[in-house]
């Protein structure tokens, strides 16, 4: 469902430089942080998607399932980009 207030913030994200989840996937065996709307509210965090199974993707609140799956029910935007000191 579209929510006015969610793509403000995606759009504020996306001018700091976040990188649009819905548009290119992270990459699996680099270090990224990310935000994820996931039933109304904002879950963030920090991960290697390539140290998880694929399968986690069918687990809500997983690192994989907010971020990695490509359409998982329930999850608005999200944004990720590359962790601070791992380039």
């Amino acid at each position: 469902m579209y929510d006015p207030a969610h793509a403000r913030w995606l759009e504020q994200m996306l001018e700091r430089g976040w990188i649009d989840r819905f548009k290119h996937s992270p990459p699996h065996y680099d270090r990224i942080e990310y935000h994820s709307v996931w039933n109304g509210r904002i879950y963030s965090g920090r991960c290697t998607l390539g140290d998880y199974a694929w399968s986690d993707a069918n687990t809500p609140g997983h690192h994989y399932f907010l971020i990695g799956a490509a359409l998982p029910l329930g999850v608005g935007p999200r944004v990720w980009r590359m962790a601070k000191g791992s380039e």
